[in-house]
């Protein structure tokens, strides 16, 4: 049987995939239409009025992450510790997202255009630290289980 903790695990990624189609950053610039670009036009680059948004590879690199993740926590649920590290380097490489964005909005602030990450980048990254923190939990009480029962059976 899967734990609950697990279902929320694999919720949590869904969620994330979902966030891909939410607004992550708005770019503004005095007497422009402001604009907002989703995570997956992150994924393939795209045009606003005042300025050309790159392809960004560690968008990409989380959605496969947590694409990946998603797909094993539902296909395979007891793969705890590889479901883990997915979750934790989908975490870093959303982190390094924000940093790149952060870096082209500074290049960009030299033009006057401002660039502020949107709600759908914040519920991603918690939804990555909740899901690190529900697979850890869940990797540490299968850990506990398995040495109490080691330790039983010894006796």
């Amino acid at each position: 049987m899967v734990s609950p903790l697990r279902r929320l695990s694999s919720l949590g990624f869904g969620v994330i995939l979902v966030c891909f189609f939410l607004p992550w950053a708005s770019f503004s610039c005095s007497g422009g239409q402001p604009g907002t670009v989703t995570g997956a036009q992150f994924l393939v680059g795209t045009s606003l009025e005042h300025t050309t948004v790159e392809r960004e590879e560690w968008a990409i690199a989380t959605l496969v992450l947590a694409a990946t993740g998603a797909a094993l926590s539902l296909v395979y649920p007891r793969r705890h510790l590889l479901i883990l590290a997915l979750s934790v380097a989908a975490l870093a490489t959303h982190a390094v997202t924000a940093i790149s964005i952060a870096t082209h909005s500074i290049l960009e602030s030299a033009v006057g255009i401002q660039v502020h990450l949107a709600y759908g980048y914040w519920i991603v990254l918690v939804s990555l630290i909740l899901v690190v923190g529900l697979n850890g939990v869940v990797l540490y009480r299968e850990r506990k289980a398995a040495a109490g029962s080691r330790s039983g059976s010894g006796a």
